[in-house]
């Protein structure tokens, strides 16, 4: 487990009008007994990021809801703690903890995560060669570390075939121009019988999935207004190239590899959609 920062605390104590406490719970993320708090300030952040978007309010304040109730410890949010809970549960560990020990004893268990330790925040995976993580950082250097962090696109994967028992992807999908391509990469570098877990926002109100760019000869070509979600490398953000509707369990299946959706209700009336994609053994 690791100790509340200092800086976190302070900010809760001096902003206590931007906060709201929640609850105290355990945080599969962080793999510690926290503070989970309602932050003010990110409502109002995600409201203006959101106001211009043609989504309904219905979306917009799903997003609000998932995005929020952070832990103190961490700052991960709710989306990320039913991640990070789906996986734990189908790798059959309680705590984040197990999985670190499973990782450094079982030497035919991997795990990849498509961002450097966004989901899972320990020092003991962090420490561990087969719990591999990754950035999207430079096109010319995939493969390659950079600053520290190992270089990747999901269309175009650098790993060999085969190559770990879970890929976690975490709201990552909605921007990759070739979903299909993106979905048969993890595929192949999947065991078989291993396991894709994800998240990506859903538009309830879409019965289908709706493209808003796509990649052609001259470049980006955009189908609908360009809608910028916030990203933790670049302070640009990244772009949307599809909303996700009810169809999404579909969009994320290919043959031998289906895909489930899991509505899993928070502690606090939010609700987060996880999907599961098994490869055929």
């Amino acid at each position: 487990m690791i100790p509340v920062p200092v800086k976190n605390i302070a900010r809760f104590l001096m902003h206590r009008r931007a906060w709201r406490f929640v609850s105290f719970d355990y945080c599969p993320v962080c793999d510690t007994r926290s503070m989970i708090v309602y932050s003010r300030e990110l409502e109002q952040w995600l409201a203006d990021l959101t106001a211009s978007w043609e989504a309904g309010e219905d979306f917009k304040h799903m997003l609000a809801m998932r995005e929020n109730f952070l832990c103190v410890t961490c700052m991960a949010n709710s989306r990320m703690r039913m991640l990070a809970r789906t996986v734990l549960d189908l790798c059959g560990h309680a705590t984040s903890g197990d999985l670190a020990r499973r990782l450094r004893s079982d030497p035919q268990f991997s795990v990849y995560e498509t961002a450097a330790y966004n989901i899972f925040r320990i020092d003991a995976l962090k420490a561990c060669p087969r719990y591999v993580v990754s950035e999207y950082l430079a096109p010319d250097r995939f493969g390659e570390t950079i600053g520290g962090v190992r270089n990747e696109s999901l269309e175009c994967l650098t790993f060999p075939d085969n190559s770990f028992d879970v890929v976690i992807n975490s709201d990552v999908l909605e921007h990759v121009a070739d979903l299909h391509k993106s979905l048969e990469e993890v595929r192949r570098v999947l065991k078989p019988g291993g396991y894709h877990v994800l998240t990506v926002p859903v538009d309830y109100s879409l019965e289908h999935t709706v493209e808003r760019a796509r990649m052609g000869q001259g470049g980006i070509e955009y189908l609908r207004s360009p809608v910028m979600h916030g990203d933790t490398v670049r302070n640009t953000g990244v772009l949307v190239f599809r909303d996700f509707g009810r169809d999404a369990a579909s969009c994320l299946s290919r043959e031998g590899f289906p895909c489930l959706e899991m509505q899993l209700p928070g502690r606090h009336g939010e609700i987060a959609s996880v999907f599961i994609g098994k490869k055929a053994a």
